[in-house]
């Protein structure tokens, strides 16, 4: 594996997320009503993210604040980290809940040819595409005889 060296500290999500507010509203007190931080706390983080890059982010002045090319670059770098991260959310939890498996169904030759057995199939592949029929051709009797036990063959 490659050894790769991870600075954490850039990655600080309340910094991160003061920047994102403040490059949005361009106003850092409307920033800090977003974020629900104080206007002094964005200020901060703004600050300490502008040290460790060891560049302004914002341009200030008397007409208020506007992005810096390497602001612009951080803005869009950390909406495409969030976009990221909510597919990956979205992946995860789709994994954790897609059903998965083999579901077992005995039925008669006849049931074959019903239009609800192909409904059924279709049904499947579109909301359970993990699922896997298994089909027993059994007569209607294996089959009473088969519940009566309370087994699936």
């Amino acid at each position: 594996m490659k050894n790769i060296s991870l600075n954490f500290d850039l990655l600080d999500p309340t910094s991160c997320k003061a920047f994102l507010f403040s490059a949005t509203e361009l106003n850092f007190s409307k920033a800090a009503q977003r974020a629900g931080m104080t206007q002094s706390g964005i200020s901060k983080h703004v600050l300490k993210l502008e040290e460790k890059f060891g560049t302004e982010l914002f341009v200030r002045s008397s007409k208020g604040l506007s992005l810096t090319p390497s602001g612009v670059l951080l803005k869009k770098y950390i909406e495409d980290l969030f976009a990221r991260f909510e597919i990956l959310n979205g992946q995860i939890y789709s994994e954790q809940t897609q059903k998965s498996g083999v579901v077992r169904y005995a039925m008669p030759e006849s049931c074959l040819m019903s239009p609800h057995f192909q409904a059924l199939l279709n049904r499947r592949k579109e909301l359970f595409p993990q699922i896997q029929l298994e089909v027993l051709i059994k007569t209607n009797e294996q089959i009473e005889k088969a519940k009566n036990l309370g087994a699936s063959d």
